[in-house]
């Protein structure tokens, strides 16, 4: 009887342990966070350009608020890297800002369009400078 109550006792001991080291978000490292919101940012990127290329105008830019966000999902995230790491991102991050602020004045397909591509080209360096500078897989 002992020895399955010693038996129990480490086992609550270490399921315990193990929930205290969870495997949800508050214990994904800042980089981890950092390449899904990269990710996310790439993917609402393209789906806005498929958008685009099907003439789907009000649908492309109903898009744009989910690149937006997933853009500050991603700026939220480098506050948790390492300074060095960070400052390596924020050249690129700046960019992007800048672009994406100018799409206020968006009102037609076209002017949606060049917009998109000066975007899209930022997302893609973006996307390359996260992966380089975190290892992202």
């Amino acid at each position: 009887m002992r020895k399955i109550l010693a038996l129990l006792a480490v086992v609550a001991v270490t399921v315990g342990l193990l929930e205290g080291c969870g495997g949800g978000q508050s214990s994904q490292s800042a980089a981890d966070k950092v390449c899904s919101a990269r990710t996310q940012l790439h993917d609402s990127m393209n789906t806005v350009k498929q958008d685009v290329t099907s003439a789907n105008f009000g649908k492309a830019k109903d898009g744009l608020s989910q690149v937006k966000k997933d853009f500050n999902n991603l700026v939220e995230a480098t506050k948790g890297l390492a300074h060095d790491k960070a400052q390596a991102l924020s050249p690129q991050i700046d960019a992007l800002k800048k672009e994406l602020a100018n799409l206020k004045n968006v009102s037609s397909l076209s002017e949606l369009a060049n917009s998109l591509g000066t975007i899209s080209s930022e997302v893609q360096a973006l996307y390359a400078k996260v992966t380089d500078t975190l290892k992202c897989s």
